[in-house]
């Protein structure tokens, strides 16, 4: 996996927000406390913390290490209020470490990301409402729930004060890289204690989930295997503040399959470095940005995909602030790469269609051409559009051969080729079709000719 899309997906696990580590024991402990996060209207709050997570992965007998380490900041803005639940913006940047394997150090990058998403002073995170209706909507829903919805691993507080030892159970939502899978969690107060003159509970959550629906109310073996989660978090909250302290996960995910089965296992440690709470300079004009964020993603949720991305472009325009710039391309790079993704579908469900495909030897070197592709094969897939476009055959529809250019234009930057790439869509404005879905495929080549013709 790219160091640069490991590190887009594996963000947000970093940015469950900690303290450091606390000082002596001071005064005496309450017996018992009503645990809630306080979160007041129209303020800030400015966490400076460290994060470390490691990844084990094992597919289909190979096996994959992963290291991530980010230092940075976070700026989580009270948008709104409903009842007990918070409407919160998080604007993180920092500077993670990436390394692949267990002695090679990786690429360092800075990195920024926004967030929006909805907590009850319990510190439940609240799912989306989104419309799930096919395969083509559950990976939307599954790309816009890494910024708008807040990672779990605690059940929901008690409704109740709560003494060392009391358990509690609730619904979960478990960080895994690029998704948030839905569980249930025990959670058992351990102990209270005063420490620099502040009351500080240790608390710690066991966790699992699985089978099909694990993920949401709909879910296809074509989308997503079957996975089963189990693990535990270990956590210092502070009662006065209502702020997590230290945090510690460990998970495991297995994945079952013909052509999935395997396991990935999740370790990480948050620390925070510095808290400061208030409303802040420019607090009015962070509730501002984050509430048309979340205007945006509201559509996106709707189901229109196209108008929610315009929306997030104009915002990108209009911005002053670089940090802000910087964290709506994150977002933006998913949801345009969902688009192109739905487009290419629907080019090849229109193009399969047309009797032309269905025989001979051109369609079968276009549909294995694919299967590499979607195997990660590279290199064959790059060969097989290479073959396919170099047959000479009448009844191929033009737009079947500019999408395979444009395909293979794509994989050649996948493989650092970038000459050839850039020839490739060059090539494609020359090529001979006319149809609406060709000029589109020409016009997106058009772009990304000319954003590859920037690159030093």
């Amino acid at each position: 996996m790219p160091g640069s899309v490991f590190s887009c997906r594996s963000l947000l696990t970093l940015l469950i927000v900690t303290v450091l580590s606390i000082g002596a024991v001071a005064g005496e402990a309450p017996e018992s406390l009503r645990l809630r996060h306080i979160f007041k209207p129209g303020s800030e709050a400015v966490y400076g913390f460290e994060s470390a997570m490691e990844q084990d992965s094992t597919m289909k007998g190979e096996k994959l290490y992963h290291k991530m380490t980010l230092d940075g900041s976070l700026r989580e803005t009270v948008v709104g209020f409903r009842g007990d639940t918070a409407l919160v913006g998080w604007l993180a940047t920092g500077r993670w470490q990436l390394r692949e394997g267990a002695d090679t150090e990786g690429e360092a990058n800075d990195q920024v990301w926004i967030a929006s998403h909805r907590i009850t002073d319990r510190g439940e995170s609240l799912r989306r409402k989104f419309s799930v209706t096919n395969a083509q909507h559950y990976i939307r829903y599954r790309a816009v729930n890494q910024f708008a919805e807040a990672m779990q691993v605690f059940a929901a507080f008690a409704e109740q004060a709560v003494s060392p030892g009391d358990k509690w159970e609730g619904d979960v939502l478990l960080p895994l890289p690029g998704a948030r899978q839905v569980g249930r969690a025990v959670t058992t107060l351990i102990a209270i204690n005063r420490n620099n003159g502040r009351t500080v509970c240790t608390l710690k959550s066991v966790f699992r989930s699985g089978g099909d629906k694990s993920f949401d109310t709909w879910q296809t073996i074509a989308i997503l295997p079957k996975m089963t989660v189990t693990g535990a978090a270990q956590g210092l909250f502070e009662a006065e503040r209502g702020i997590w302290l230290d945090m510690k996960v460990d998970m495991k995910a297995m994945i079952e399959g013909p052509d999935f089965a395997g396991a990935i296992d999740i370790r990480s440690l948050r620390r925070l470095k510095s808290y400061q709470q208030g409303a802040g300079p420019g607090s009015l004009a962070s509730r501002k940005r984050f509430a048309e964020f979340e205007n945006a993603l509201r559509v996106m949720c709707d189901g229109d995909l196209e108008k929610s991305i315009e929306m997030l472009e104009r915002q990108d325009a209009d911005s002053e602030d670089e940090d802000w710039s910087k964290g709506l391309e994150v977002t933006l790079a998913i949801l345009r790469g969902v688009k192109q993704n739905e487009e290419q579908e629907a080019g090849d469900k229109k193009l399969q269609e047309q009797p032309a495909w269905e025989q001979g030897p051109a369609a079968e070197a276009y549909r294995q051409a694919g299967a590499h592709a979607a195997a990660g094969e590279l290199e064959r897939a790059a060969a097989g559009y290479e073959r396919f476009l170099s047959i000479q055959d009448s009844g191929v529809p033009g737009n079947m051969r500019i999408l395979a250019r444009y395909r293979l234009a794509g994989i050649l930057v996948e493989l650092g080729r970038r000459d050839d790439a850039l020839a490739a869509y060059r090539a494609v404005q020359s090529m001979s079709a006319d149809d609406d879905y060709s000029k589109r495929l020409k016009e997106q080549a058009l772009k990304k000719a000319t954003e590859l013709e920037q690159v030093e």
